[in-house]
């Protein structure tokens, strides 16, 4: 089949698993070691965006880099961001491109209100997201830390699970793996208040994502 079609099919579920996030959330199974052995679809992008959806977090579609653009500067809008915080080169002038203002200046990691960071990938078993040292040696403060934290990825980071997202850091970076590393399943959670699970009790309240079909950079 040619791949321009196989891409479309992959979106066109994604837009349907976006559609029906309120169903999935719902019908999400709470048994995590049955979970772990069900067998994943052909399309592990729709499995990470099903999985994303039912731990809680928020997903953005962007058909493509100038879509990126155009939806970060929405976003930003609708949520009246008026302090973003990234340390990426490369995502301030993503930022420059979409005419949002930023903070390189960072002199307290807890106090971040939204910070911007990229991903080495996402696993599809787990919805999960995994960020570096390597990425920049500040982002995984900024994952673990901010109050809002929004990812930046290409539907191409998705890969099946824990020990493909190893294997594919790994040969990323030369057989030598980062300092540090930290896997975002979802909200953060506690269960300091009446021993009842909060979401958002510790570090990011909001996680939001913006799956970019095509290259950022």
């Amino acid at each position: 089949m040619d791949e321009s079609i196989i891409k479309e099919k992959v979106m066109n579920a994604i837009r349907h698993a976006l559609i029906n996030k309120d169903k999935i959330i719902a019908e999400s199974k709470q048994d995590v070691d049955e979970d772990c052995f069900t067998p994943l679809s052909d399309e592990i992008e729709v499995d990470f965006v099903q999985n994303f959806i039912s731990n809680g977090g928020k997903f953005v579609l962007c058909e493509d880099k100038y879509d990126l653009l155009l939806k970060l500067s929405e976003t930003a809008e609708e949520q009246k961001w008026n302090s973003i915080t990234c340390c990426s080169k490369a995502i301030k002038e993503i930022l420059t491109a979409a005419e949002l203002p930023f903070d390189e200046n960072i002199t307290d990691f807890s106090s971040i209100n939204v910070g911007i960071t990229f991903c080495e990938c996402l696993i599809a078993r787990y919805g999960s997201i995994l960020v570096s040292s390597k990425l920049d040696k500040n982002d995984v403060k900024i994952a673990s830390l901010s109050n809002q934290h929004v990812v930046i990825a290409q539907i191409d980071q998705v890969v099946p699970d824990i020990k493909t997202a190893l294997m594919w850091v790994k040969q990323k970076y030369s057989n030598s793996l980062p300092n540090s590393m930290i896997m975002i399943t979802g909200l953060s959670k506690t269960d300091n208040v009446e021993k009842k699970f909060i979401a958002g009790g510790q570090g990011p309240k909001s996680l939001l994502l913006f799956l970019v079909n095509g290259k950022i950079i």
